[in-house]
């Protein structure tokens, strides 16, 4: 069965340049030729029911863009197509494409999951400032995707005997992991609370968790000591899952987060992000985000297809989209870090980077304190012998951090 939804709105137009996907898909092809995604662009799903969930997560989706969607039954070419295939069409049943040409945008998979996974990166593709402004038209370049996960178990743990946060932040967490394709949330518990219990979750409050985890294809794994407890027995997401099979990370830099890799091949095997969470809900979410952005690329996308370089120019883009969507992030560090090189006449040269792409590394050689006036960074930089290197970093306009001095 065959539906389509109509879109309606109005607005400003924007052109897409470059898209900033995360996690990186295993293979991308684009074109120099656009599509334009319009209020005439219709959404057809094709082999979906109306009722799917799939089709509700759309629609609700579409509204939050200052879309009003509406269903119905009219073909046409331009179009955004959910395309539900039979099993045997993919190796993988996570596995989906996603191709962009002249008839428009045809996601498809062998499963919902799949067709949801898809369905995050085409959002990520559309302005980074899509929940807050309207478009009435937005150009999409051309592009084949082909993609699927590294890993089947990529999971965010959180420990809730220390910090009980509310249920609503907890889904503020799980609609930000499955944007980048993330599909396991830990929980570590000691048991389960009656509903006016304000130092344990109540069997209500993880039956709505779990509710809305699953609609954004995301199973709960509670991790409890008490087992026995029947509350807990009766939630079917409570799992045992064996040590060998995760390898966990809590590292919240991007630049050594980047590094993580499992490096195991198990069927059920994949990696865990855990940070502190004897933290305020803000601090929390500042440690986990960008963060979790390197993390769900090292457990979704090959490591043939990681590239720092690239992922540090990407994470710009999904900065000022999760400031769009109200997620407080931790920019990253500003300190440069320094290679030294040493030519065959004895005479040194710099080279600098700052994790943060686009920051700008200003410096002097001379013993002088650095200014916003001082040359910033093209290349290497040379230092006399027995001279100071001192760098000051811009960003956005600002001054970050503080003076730094270098010595080879």
């Amino acid at each position: 069965m065959i539906f389509f939804l109509t879109l309606v709105s109005c607005g400003k137009k924007a052109k897409v340049e470059t898209y900033s996907i995360i996690p990186e898909p295993v293979s991308i092809e684009c074109s120099q030729h656009y599509f334009k995604y319009t209020p005439s662009t219709k959404i057809c799903l094709d082999g979906l029911g109306r009722n799917s969930n799939l089709a509700d997560y759309l629609t609700q989706t579409l509204r939050e863009f200052h879309f009003k969607p509406r269903f119905t039954g009219t073909s046409t070419s331009n179009s955004l197509v959910l395309r539900l295939l039979p099993a045997s069409a993919m190796s993988h049943p996570d596995e989906y494409s996603l191709h962009i040409g002249d008839s428009g945008i045809c996601i498809a998979s062998v499963s919902e999951k799949g067709l949801f996974y898809g369905l995050q990166t085409f959002l990520q593709m559309l302005p980074e400032d899509i929940n807050k402004v309207r478009y009435n038209a937005v150009s999409l370049p051309y592009c084949s995707i082909v993609d699927y996960p590294r890993y089947q178990w990529r999971a965010f743990r959180i420990d809730a005997v220390d910090n009980n946060f509310p249920i609503s932040e907890l889904k503020r967490y799980v609609s930000i992991m499955s944007f980048y394709k993330l599909n396991r949330l830990h929980m570590r518990l000691d048991g389960i609370g009656d509903d006016d219990d304000d130092n344990r979750y109540s069997y209500t409050e993880l039956c709505d968790l779990e509710y809305f985890a699953k609609q954004n294809y995301v199973e709960l794994v509670l991790e409890c000591d008490s087992c026995d407890d029947e509350s807990l027995v009766e939630l079917s997401t409570v799992r045992s899952v064996e040590a060998d099979k995760l390898i966990s990370t809590s590292e919240t830099s991007l630049r050594r987060g980047y590094r993580f890799d499992p490096l195991i091949e198990v069927e059920e095997g994949g990696g865990l992000f855990e940070i502190d969470s004897v933290l305020s809900t803000a601090e929390f979410e500042y440690r986990m985000l960008p963060a979790i952005c390197a993390f769900a690329e090292c457990v979704w996308t090959p490591s043939s297809a990681k590239h720092w370089p690239e992922f540090r120019r990407r994470i710009e883009s999904h900065k000022l989209r999760l400031e769009n969507m109200e997620y407080s992030y931790h920019m990253g560090s500003f300190e440069p870090v320094v290679r030294w090189l040493c030519s065959a006449d004895g005479s040194w040269q710099a080279l600098l980077e700052c994790e943060v792409y686009g920051a700008k590394i200003h410096y002097t050689v001379d013993g002088l304190e650095p200014t916003l006036s001082s040359p910033v960074v093209h290349g290497p930089v040379s230092v006399p012998d027995g001279a100071q290197l001192k760098t000051l970093v811009e960003y956005r306009d600002l001054i970050r951090g503080s003076v730094c001095t270098f010595s080879h």
